[in-house]
């Protein structure tokens, strides 16, 4: 798999890859209300990278992330949780802002459901 980098919209968040360091990062603001289509996607990518991978550490830093997208998200994690394999390959850094209390939530229910390890990464 090589390194791919979906650029950011008004609506959608950059999602870059890179095959050195193994790390997919997802950032900004994903508020698309039509956001199935994006998630797809990245779901497609990510079981091209699963496959050819031992281990892939996720960045999920959301500038603000809505009730759909969130939906989406949630969807995809747990999807990758259920397989104990892919779960054995996954580690998850979810970062928030300290001031921002929903989002450590976010992340704490994110890693709750999907079974998949989380470390919570607070920035000031």
């Amino acid at each position: 798999m090589e390194n791919f980098n979906i650029q950011p919209t008004p609506m959608t968040p950059e999602v870059l890859f890179t095959k050195k360091s193994n790390q997919l990062r997802i950032t900004g603001r994903s508020i698309s209300l039509s956001s199935e289509q994006f998630w797809n996607e990245i779901r497609t990518r990510l079981n091209k990278v699963l496959n050819e991978t031992k281990q892939l550490n996720i960045l999920l830093n959301f500038e603000y992330i809505n009730t759909r997208n969130l939906k989406d998200l949630n969807d995809l994690l747990r999807t990758m949780g259920k397989d104990q394999t892919l779960r054995n390959k996954l580690k998850v850094q979810w970062v928030y802002d300290d001031e921002d209390i929903t989002s450590k939530d976010l992340g704490e229910m994110l890693g709750h459901t999907s079974g998949i390890p989380f470390d919570l990464i607070q920035m000031n």
